[in-house]
């Protein structure tokens, strides 16, 4: 039995570059108010366990502010707008899993934070290296 993929499926990437793309000026004004209860969130996956969940969305959310302030070495706007909606895609609660539900509930979070760090890990290391 062959599987047949959906012709509305998305596959991760593109699920990712068709929600940054979609980002809009304001969105990326307004980015800077969600950082206080981003980091609130990440300080609670943090001491829930979710080390890798927290380490990714650090590193993510440290590029995309620098980006945003325009301190960002090198800089690489697809980088800034998959990053930006990783970390919008984590700050909502009712996304494809919602959190709330045990064990499988930041899965989905965690997809999507790791396939950003993983597309634009070139970017990430040498942003860090600087």
């Amino acid at each position: 039995m062959t599987q047949r993929r959906s012709k509305n499926a998305l596959s991760v990437d593109g699920f990712i570059v068709r929600g940054a793309s979609s980002l809009t000026p304001e969105q990326l004004e307004s980015f800077p108010q969600l950082v206080p209860p981003l980091r609130r969130k990440l300080a609670r996956l943090k001491s829930e366990g979710h080390d890798e969940l927290h380490s990714t969305a650090e590193r993510l959310l440290n590029y995309a502010m620098a980006a945003l302030q325009g301190h960002a070495v090198p800089f690489h706007p697809r980088t800034m707008f998959s990053a930006l909606f990783a970390l919008t895609y984590l700050l909502k609660g009712y996304d494809a899993i919602p959190d709330s539900v045990p064990e499988i509930g930041l899965a989905d979070d965690l997809i999507i934070l790791r396939h950003v760090a993983r597309a634009h890990s070139d970017v990430l290391a040498a942003f860090e290296a600087v």
